[in-house]
């Protein structure tokens, strides 16, 4: 029995091959080494190292064997096992009866090393002490004993042994997982079969889902299991040459140090607002692999390049590429899985499970469902979940549970095979079951030696099935001696119960000894417990475990979270549920008056502390404290945990020799992620509190020629509150709640209070320019204009100097030493790309204050919002690759609720967002908001446009009285056209929006739409021009537009409006304005936008109807599209201010103008630029 207690058996003649991994393997081949002639066993060795053990059956205790011969193919082997003798049979089975959790670990599929001592010790002989203990024959013609044939059997029947040391037990008739036959052993037990990893249940396709909120949002931020989830793993005794319970813990932590960048979108996926559209409205169906095997399941559609189809892993990446949270239900269900997907990723909450079929196996990586947390995030999906596709010609398919299963397993599987992991050499690479965990193919275990492998690799991975399957426990810490027992430290015991269907407790050693199903359940459950609490291994025989020091703060810190999440409850006393945890605090003192933000860094000095509860440590005591290598310490009455990663970050910030700046001690006070001490708490109220500038401190300016709304008057005084502190600020409202307005407002307050000395410099897309100069020469005419725009552009003092991004890049060295009172961003998201040559040149800028206004603060990730608010609050955020670090990361990836709680509140002073939904502005909002906008004609526009003009004034001028109306009419007809876009009147030039400044203001309204997930109705006269738009909204925004015109049938147009009505996400519907104008309900618009206009208020009116219905319950916002200097112009001012002259005389459409006199003509015409 030597066996059991002797160090590592170096019995191999390969290196690929070793024989004796175990204890019960070494200890089979120990015995019959003892009885046999080395050089016959060496021989015997080489064989079986080079596979020439053909064929091995186990039966009980015979074995048989086919061994490749020299003189034959092959040379048959038997050897037969005598059954121990009754007596030893029941002093094994009263070992096994002696420790309860003892046979929870059989269950769990260990056998723990030590048994074969307690037998030794107790006098059973499990193997053969002599030959004829055992019948054996060869029929081969050597007449040695053993032969080699027979000797190779040996190791063969070791190496089974290894990968399942039941099998010992077995060849001598007893089986010890056997409670129902009284521990015999059958005469017949087969090779473990090993279970489908992830179980399907089919049914017939389901519908698409209706439109769902985000299914994800109540589910929560994962934990990080990176280290749990491998320290489950009991030791891998006989399944390779080493352990894999440690090669595993190498591979989860390489996992989660390669997530990231395994999971990040490749440049070649950046998408722009086009081609995400298109790939947001696509369809997606999951094809599953022919074998119905994780492996090879694909995500299939035309948008997943030239193939048509892409893996879970390349697929995830494009769907994070996609900024779009709307579009089609395939779309939205795969969206929200590839973002739970990489939580489980990142949070590494994932186990290996085998997969065995034809003579080979492999890994397959699952979620790990046994944890809460888990199974709460992939059960959310279910809602939104849309059917694969059906294989073959099968009519069913797997339910919403087993789709996501096995999109889970295919898309971690494949990441675990991306991770790369290889372990320290050759040979160890090449053992069987190291290729099959971390390789990407099928691994063969035909022959003999490897039957057994893939069995023995199940069971030892079944620790996490047995997690999924447990059965009720509770854990109770309770005081054994309290504080106040002669001022002694309190100490602390564990007990253990099983949590009965009716509530009841049942102490864990009295259902061990109960017997029955449930009790061997949770006796296997409790041994794999007690794999995090090993104080819990002495509960099946003791009704408590004192704790000491160690396994207190083992338990309290590390175990009582996973345990919870493994669905044990948790009974703690008081003082131990809710522990003082250390954390930085910043503190203040004031050396001089504080007036505004600018003034901060000189104001106050700052620096670190360390806080616990209400007391405060120097970073000196705080390392001190965490010397005593505790993580669960009581201090000063009270305990405290010292997570050793958490509190070395506290240290090594609170010691940093740098002490922090007036950036970073706002945004850590707003944050939270550190106390505010001293002073700093009345600075950051004083600085951004509700009492920073009082209502009635900051009147509208009389100059502004327009009423505010309430929520424009509140939006107008926040900004000026962060301007008289000296913060910049984002200024995020829905499109069409007037961010122009309120910035014309502030702009003139600040000229009227003597601040605008430097000047306000408003920098918008140049398509908005135009609307820009009409609001501030409609609103605020005593402002001072300059355009800085266009080939003869000059700078020239003004109070307001407006000019485009791209104008600005341009001239950013000859304007580079101006420094501005304000400057003023329109459309922000135009810098939401941190490393564009844009956004580089627009924050060199020298400002005083700056102001950012977008309706679309985040596009596709926060570092767009890093971008926009590095603009206007440089330095506030860090830089961009510690944001990511502490923000970005976390709330994209791990889904952290803290981390996003803690962004919040550092940006909410500096950021206001309202939406036209939000009940305090729509209660402001009319039913119905009509909006001018303004565009300029391009260069080829305004040539065409004189060009038309002259010819056609010519042909009416020299034209009779009865053909002048017609003529007329033609030039109207032609200049539209031409203002509209000049494939508009040619019929063949090219349709693309940049040779039409209408066109591009269309694009950049369908854009910002588009982003808020609106859908958005178009008119247009002309069916010519909706076929224009229909490409520049196909190709241009990636969105395939809906289309109604009077040239189509019936039920055409019934399609096409049921699909606007019913379908979610962006959407624009092209309508012509005399096909729109009666008998159609389109409600599900909210915009409405008149490309061009009829001149006839009531058939515009008609037409903004469709969209403003009975059951319309929000407000519409109407854009009218106008080309300025242009005939459009000057009727629509016209129509303005003789409204009573509209009414009575323009309703007839536009024949009044054929009324005019030339010189009238002509100047109503004439491009004025």
């Amino acid at each position: 029995m030597r066996a059991a207690t002797r160090a590592a058996y170096p019995c191999r003649m390969r290196a690929k091959h070793v024989f004796g991994l175990t204890p019960w393997g070494r200890f089979f081949i120990d015995a019959m080494e003892a009885l046999a002639d080395e050089g016959r066993l060496a021989r015997g060795r080489s064989y079986a190292g080079n596979g020439a053990v053909l064929e091995l059956e186990l039966k009980g205790g015979l074995a048989r064997a086919r061994v490749a011969g020299n003189y034959r193919p092959f040379y048959t082997v038997a050897i037969r096992f005598e059954p121990l003798p009754p007596g030893q049979a029941s002093v094994v089975r009263d070992e096994v009866d002696a420790d309860p959790l003892f046979r929870g670990r059989i269950a769990a599929g260990e056998l723990p090393a030590g048994f074969l001592e307690r037998l030794e010790a107790a006098g059973v002989s499990l193997l053969p002490s002599r030959w004829s203990d055992m019948a054996r024959s060869c029929d081969c013609p050597d007449s040695g004993d053993p032969c080699k044939h027979m000797a190779a059997v040996y190791y063969v029947i070791a190496q089974e042994i290894d990968r399942d040391p039941y099998g010992l037990f077995r060849l001598r008739g007893v089986d010890l997982g056997a409670a129902d036959t009284g521990g015999s052993a059958r005469p017949d037990v087969p090779v473990r079969a090993v279970p489908d990893p992830v179980p399907v249940r089919l049914v017939t396709p389901w519908p698409d889902p209706e439109g769902l909120s985000d299914p994800l949002a109540r589910a929560g931020p994962l934990n990080p299991y990176v280290a749990a989830i491998p320290a489950m793993l009991p030791p891998s005794r006989g399944l390779a040459p080493f352990d894999l319970r440690v090669v595993c813990t190498a591979f989860y932590h390489r996992a989660a140090a390669l997530c990231p960048e395994l999971l990040a979108p490749r440049p070649s996926d950046a998408m722009d607002g086009p081609r995400s559209r298109t790939f947001a409205a696509a369809r997606f169906d999951v094809v599953p692999a022919s074998d119905g095997s994780p492996r090879g399941l694909r995500i299939a559609s035309p948008v997943l390049g030239p193939r048509g189809e892409a893996g879970p892993l390349a697929a995830s990446r494009l769907f994070a590429a996609c900024g779009e949270r709307d579009g089609s239900a395939s779309y939205r269900f795969l969206r929200a899985f590839f973002s739970a997907a990489r939580s489980l990723a990142s949070a590494c909450a994932f186990t290996p499970d085998v997969r065995e079929e034809g003579g080979r196996f492999s890994v397959v990586w699952k979620p790990a469902r046994f944890l809460s947390d888990v199974d709460a995030l992939l059960s959310a999906l279910e809602p939104v979940a849309t059917a694969p596709s059906p294989a073959g010609d099968s009519k069913t398919v797997p339910d919403r549970r087993s789709t996501i299963d096995t999109l889970a397993a295919a898309f971690l599987t494949e990441l675990a095979g991306a991770v790369g992991f290889t372990l320290g050499s050759v040979r160890e690479n090449g053992d069987p079951a190291a290729r099959a965990l971390f390789g990407t193919r099928s691994v063969p275990c035909a022959a003999p030696g490897q039957r057994a492998l893939p069995g023995a690799l199940d069971a030892w991975l079944s620790v996490y099935d047995m997690a999924a399957d447990r059965t009720p426990l509770e854990l109770k810490v309770s005081a054994s001696r309290t504080a106040a027992s002669g001022g002694e430290e309190p100490s602390y015991r564990l007990s253990a119960s099983v949590v009965g269907e009716d509530g009841s407790r049942t102490a864990l050693r009295r259902a061990a000894r109960s017997g029955g199903k449930g009790a061997a359940d949770a006796l296997a459950f409790a041994a794999l417990l007690s794999n995090f609490v090993p104080a819990l291994g002495r509960l099946g025989v003791d009704a408590f475990a004192e704790l000491d020091g160690k396994e207190l703060a083992d338990f309290v810190v590390d175990a009582a979270p996973l345990l919870r999440r493994f669905g044990v409850a948790l009974v703690l006393p008081k003082e131990l549920r809710r522990l003082a945890t250390p954390k930085p605090a910043l503190r203040a003192t004031r050396k001089a008056g504080l007036v505004s933000y600018l003034d901060m860094a000189t104001a106050f000095s700052f620096d670190w502390t360390v806080a616990i509860g209400d007391e405060r440590l120097s970073p000196a005591e705080f390392s001190a404290l965490l010397e005593s290598g505790l993580r669960l310490v009581r201090w000063r009455g009270e305990w405290v945990r010292l997570d050793p990663g958490e509190a070395a970050r506290v240290l090594a910030r609170v010691s940093a020799r740098k002490a922090p700046g007036a950036m970073e001690a706002l945004r850590t006070a707003l944050s939270g992620d550190a106390e505010a001490d001293g002073e700093l708490g009345a600075a950051v109220d004083f600085l951004v509190g509700p009492g920073r500038l009082a209502a009635d401190e900051a009147p509208v300016p009389p100059s502004l020629l327009a009423t505010l709304r309430p929520y424009q008057e509140r939006g107008y005084r926040w900004m000026l509150g962060n301007f008289e502190r000296g913060l910049g600020c984002l200024l995020a409202d829905d499109m069409g709640l007037g961010k122009t307005v309120q910035t014309i407002a502030a702009i003139l307050a600040l000229k009227e209070s003597g601040r605008l000395e430097g000047g306000a410099l408003v920098c918008a897309p140049a398509s908005l320019l135009t609307n820009w100069e009409r609001e501030l020469g409609r609103f605020a005419p005593s402002l001072s204009l300059c355009l800085y725009y266009g080939h003869a552009r000059r700078r020239k003092p003004a109070d307001v100097t407006l000019t485009s991004y791209e104008t600005w890049i341009r001239d950013r060295k000859k304007t580079a030493g101006v420094e501005w009172s304000l400057v003023a961003l329109d459309e922000a998201h135009y810098i939401k790309n941190p490393d564009s040559a844009r956004a580089k040149a627009i924050k060199a800028v020298k400002a005083e204050r700056r102001l950012a206004l977008t309706g679309t603060p985040v596009e596709n990730n926060l570092a767009e919002l890093w971008s926009v608010f590095d603009f206007a609050l440089p330095g506030y955020l860090g830089t961009l690759a510690r944001f990511s670090a502490e923000y970005r990361g976390p709330i994209e990836i791990d889904r952290s609720e803290a981390s996003a709680d803690a962004l919040r509140k550092a940006i909410a002073p500096f950021i206001m967002r309202r939406l036209k939904t939000d009940a305090a502005v729509a209660a402001d909002l009319p039913d119905k908001i009509v909006v001018d906008e303004y565009a300029e004609l391009t260069l080829e526009q305004a040539a065409l446009y004189e060009a038309v003009a002259s010819e056609g004034l010519g042909n009416v001028s020299s034209a009779g009285a009865e053909s002048r109306l017609g003529l007329v009419l033609a030039l109207i007809t032609a200049l539209k056209q031409a203002s509209n876009h000049p494939r508009n009147y040619d019929k063949e030039s090219s349709g693309t929006s940049e040779r039409s400044g209408k066109s591009r203001l269309l694009v950049a309204l369908l854009e910002s739409a588009f982003e808020a997930g609106e859908r958005v109705l178009v008119f247009s006269q002309y069916v010519e021009m909706l076929d224009v738009l229909a490409g520049i909204v196909r190709d241009e925004l990636g969105v395939e537009p809906y289309l109604l015109h009077g040239g189509m049938t019936k039920r055409r147009r019934d399609e096409q409006v049921d699909r606007f009505q019913s379908e979610r996400g962006p959407g624009v519907f092209l309508v012509s304005l005399k096909a729109g104008g009666v008998g159609l309900n389109l409600t599900a618009a909210t915009r409405v936008v008149h490309y061009d206009l009829w001149f006839n208020p009531a058939v515009e009116n008609q037409a903004t109807d469709r969209a403003f219905r009975i059951g319309q319950s929000r407000n519409v916002f109407v854009h009218r599209l106008i080309t300025r200097g242009t005939i459009e112009e000057r009727i629509d001012a016209m129509i303005a201010s003789k409204r009573e002259l509209s009414e009575l005389t323009v309703r007839s459409g536009e024949s009044w103008i054929a009324e005019l006199g030339d010189d009238e003509l002509r100047d109503l015409v004439a491009l004025r630029r």
